[in-house]
């Protein structure tokens, strides 16, 4: 016992253990992997904001190179129109005919600027607006114009001068930063006006040639997503306050032109200050969003590279690392319960044994002591008082007596210490009863074992005689077994208590974690994510089966389960089972088929729940260890008896069978019949067992009939009860049949203190038109139940300042005490025991759910409980239709 003990607590140590041990892996997968992450994105920035960077400085000298041919156009396009205009007057020029040059030679405008008395003039133009405008306060432009009439060569600093030709001005910031101006002057000597051609570019200053973005994109895109943008921003348009022109349309680069979507407002001043940093400092920095990074890196030429990284990847990766720890955490914990169950059932053998050693000790210690220590007579003398006639023993003197031979009075010193205190139970075996007594005598114990004497016609009781032995140890060892048996009883109800808790610890995540990905599997998802999504409810499914079997198996052991006796239609009832089995037997390709014999009653009284669970169990096995040909049902009467009938049943398939020496043992806790059938089959070896337990819960019994190679026939049997009387179908066919209607603007009250779980059943509910309120716990419940009247309460058990039982027994005193019919309350929890299901009903709940709940559930007791009644017509009608299926019932 001490050493199980000393496992028990090994075991619990252990388990905290792996847990911080997961809880710290977790925490470094977690920083390696972003860190990982952030790092990759650090090596793309270096490749773009290279790659880019050599991009602008290939796109200065395209630029260069443009301007310089635009200029040669200009110098060349000015000649040409002088030689056009040379010997005629101003007066003589229209605007129509320089807009018509310009339009000739292809350049933007050409105006004649002449020398007046005020300054030089625009005296003519292919523009209008521009006629007139005098030139004095165009600065450094005026004192080139002075220049040209005096036919000198133009020193200023600003355009290109050639001789008597001059282009300029090349500075922008004089001009509209969205468009590129150049400018030609021409003076000859020969005209009285100098000669202006202009042309503007809307492209030439965004002439980027960005060859390698589209080759750096694709590299990029090849390791990862997660580069989502790549952008280069005209600061210098954003300084001039143009919000509508800050990013430069790239025709290679995935841009977006106008506001952009990674919200750039937030970061202004910073991307200014990138444009004032000195190269001694940082050139870049970075932003976070809510599911991306921004990484700006100031360029040449006042721009600014910013680099947009997706962080949905790594999102992702991260809920896959929660998956896996949070599955390996229960796989650990079912794992130690496992342990924990296999030591507590290792005492409890050691318990029995120590009980039968101590039984063997007790046998053998009564034979050696079959003589008596201590043996009287009595009798009633002539005053009808009782008197010891004779009185002998070893242990007299121990307790203060002294034999006697002749009449003594039971109140004299010498024998009185036997029947002080037992005089009472004398004069019962002087009445002719059997009467048994313990003598306490210090720290000794005697039993006294009385009985009386008759007469010759044994009518007459004449006397009594008695013996005393020494029951001491048997006392002692009797005390030894109670207080073990308490201890295991306690151990017993301790672990009843710790599957319950765990029941619900593991039930309740997993009733978050299917319920969201049953939700999950409603959203657009692609191939590969219905995949891991399919793998995951899978899995989730898989835990809750292994789940339930452990905790089914731990009730059976310990007699906690209590069978649900209720009529059902038993043909609809195989019908729906084989229904729900055949899913997998058309997976596998093979033929499941069943027959009922026509002496089977139409109506059965049995446990429908637990007849599926075995049939579904054993059929189930049919279907894993067959891999081609067919399994068939027959269920007949094997005996009909005044409680009902036993029901038998056979399972017959044609899979790999079952070796004789492993017949015995497949009905054993955690047994197949060979180690590699779970490795190709899995399973956890519990179906049978719990089959088995539950049959013989049913007054049943199973057998196996098997041969290796060529299929197996499971056999089993059921006690069922019948239906009687006609009257008894008519009641049990309206309770069962009874449809449900769906409610219409049904007004429910969710009470749970988990949001996740709220959330969860909003989301079962949002297509039905239902309106719902929440409370957080049980007070605040009350509260709200007694503001509004509800159709409908969806009631968590476990909370904190009022428990479910508490909440349900105020809702159902308020409505006692204000007169009103009771509201149905639908019990949520993750604890599936019979106590608790009972309890629930004690407290007033309706109904019963266990978690993890489906939509199908929820939806059903809305639509079982909706507050919209049938009119006894319709009541009727129904209940005649249900009767037609009911002909005859053979008894």
């Amino acid at each position: 016992m001490k050493s199980n003990t000393v496992l028990r607590q090994f075991l619990i140590r252990s388990g905290i253990i792996i847990s911080i041990i997961t809880l710290f892996t977790y925490g470094v997968l977690y920083q390696y992997i972003t860190s990982e992450y952030h790092n990759n994105f650090e090596e793309e920035i270096s490749i773009a904001t290279g790659v880019i960077t050599k991009a602008i400085e290939s796109r200065q000298v395209a630029t260069e190179k443009l301007e310089r041919e635009i200029d040669l156009k200009l110098q060349a396009v000015s000649k040409a129109v002088s030689n056009h205009l040379e010997g005629r007057p101003t007066q003589s020029i229209s605007s129509q005919e320089l807009k018509e040059l310009a339009n000739q030679w292809g350049v933007y405008g050409i105006s004649l600027l002449v020398k007046t008395e005020n300054g030089i003039e625009i005296v003519q133009s292919s523009e209008k607006e521009e006629i007139g405008l005098n030139t004095k306060a165009w600065g450094y432009w005026y004192t080139a114009f002075q220049q040209l009439f005096s036919y000198g060569r133009v020193t200023v600093d600003k355009g290109y001068a050639s001789g008597h030709y001059w282009v300029g001005p090349v500075s922008k910031s004089d001009w509209d930063a969205d468009k590129f101006y150049k400018y030609a002057y021409y003076y000859d000597g020969k005209t009285e006006f100098i000669i202006n051609t202009f042309v503007h570019s809307e492209n030439i200053d965004r002439l980027i040639l960005f060859t390698g973005i589209s080759s750096l994109i694709a590299e990029l895109n090849t390791n990862n997503n997660d580069i989502a943008e790549i952008t280069v921003l005209n600061t210098r348009a954003w300084l001039k306050g143009r919000r509508n022109q800050i990013i430069e349309p790239q025709t290679d680069v995935p841009i977006l032109y106008g506001d952009n979507r990674y919200a750039l407002e937030q970061d202004k001043d910073k991307i200014l200050a990138l444009l004032s940093t000195k190269e001694n400092q940082n050139n870049d920095f970075t932003s976070k969003g809510e599911n991306f990074r921004k990484h700006y890196i100031a360029l040449p030429d006042q721009r600014v590279l910013m680099l947009v990284q997706s962080e949905k990847r790594l999102e992702t990766t991260i809920v896959k690392l929660n998956l896996f720890i949070i599955s390996l955490l229960l796989i650990s914990s079912i794992f130690m319960l496992i342990l924990l169950r296999t030591a507590t059932r290792r005492q409890l053998l050691a318990l029995s044994l120590e009980r039968k050693r101590l039984l063997l000790a007790e046998e053998f210690k009564q034979t050696m002591d079959m003589l008596p220590d201590v043996l009287f007579k009595c009798k009633y003398d002539a005053s009808g008082n009782i008197v010891v006639t004779y009185l002998e023993g070893v242990i007299l003197s121990d307790i203060g007596a002294t034999p006697v031979m002749d009449a003594t009075p039971v109140n004299d010193e010498r024998v009185l210490p036997i029947f002080r205190q037992y005089i009472s139970d004398l004069q019962r075996a002087f009445q002719g009863e059997m009467v048994q007594y313990v003598l306490v005598v210090g720290e000794e114990y005697y039993q006294v074992n009385v009985k009386p004497i008759y007469d010759l016609n044994e009518t007459t009781v004449k006397g009594i005689a008695g013996y005393a032995t020494e029951i001491t140890e048997r006392v002692r060892l009797e005390k030894q077994l109670e207080e073990a048996r308490d201890e295991a009883l306690n151990l017993a109800e301790t672990k009843s208590k710790f599957l319950a808790m765990m029941s619900h610890e593991l039930r309740t995540p997993l009733h978050s974690a299917g319920g969201m990905l049953e939700l999950l599997g409603e959203t657009p998802l692609t191939a590969v994510q219905r995949q891991y999504l399919q793998a995951a409810r899978n899995a989730g499914k898989t835990l809750l089966v292994l789940i339930n079997d452990l905790l089914d198996l731990t009730r059976l052991e310990f007699g906690k389960i209590d069978l649900e006796i209720q009529p059902f239609y038993f043909q609809a009832f195989m019908e729906k089972t084989i229904e729900l089995m055949s899913v997998l037997a058309d997976k596998k390709g093979l033929m499941l088929s069943y027959e009922i014999s026509p002496e089977v009653p139409t109506i059965l009284v049995g446990d429908s729940k637990r007849i599926r669970q075995v049939l579904m169990n054993l059929v189930g096995n049919a279907i894993k260890f067959t891999d081609k040909g067919s399994i068939h049902i027959r269920v007949g009467i094997v005996q009909k008896t005044e409680q009902g009938v036993l029901l038998g049943f056979v399972i017959k398939d044609t899979g790999i069978g079952i070796a004789p020496e492993h017949r015995e043992t497949i009905f054993d806790q955690f047994i197949q019949a060979d180690a590699s059938i779970s490795r190709r089959f899995g399973g956890s070896g519990l179906g049978l067992t719990i089959s088995k337990y539950l049959i013989e819960t049913m007054s049943g019994k199973i057998m196996v009939e098997s041969e290796l190679g060529k299929g197996s026939k499971f056999i089993f049997t059921i006690q069922m009860g019948m239906i009687e009387e006609v009257a008894s179908i008519v009641e049990i066919v309206t309770k069962m049949e009874k449809k449900h209607i769906e409610a219409s603007s049904v007004q429910v009250l969710l009470v749970d203190d988990r949001e996740e779980n709220r959330n969860l059943i909003k989301a079962y509910l949002s297509k039905s038109p239902v309106k719902i309120e929440e409370a957080e716990n049980g007070v605040e419940a009350v509260r709200l139940f007694r503001l509004k009247r509800f159709d409908l309460v969806l009631m968590d058990i476990q909370m904190p300042f009022m428990d479910g039982y508490q909440t349900t027994e105020a809702i159902r005193q308020w409505e006692l005490e204000h007169g009103l019919p009771p509201t149905p309350v639908i019990a949520l929890t993750a604890n599936s025991s019979q106590e608790a299901i009972q309890q629930s009903l004690k407290s007033g709940c309706t109904e019963h759910l266990v978690k993890p709940v489906n939509r199908s559930d929820v939806n059903r007791c809305i639509s079982k409980y909706a507050p919209i009644q049938m009119t006894k017509e319709r009541q009727m009608k129904q209940l005649e239709g249900e009767l037609r299926n009911v002909k005859t019932v053979t008894y």
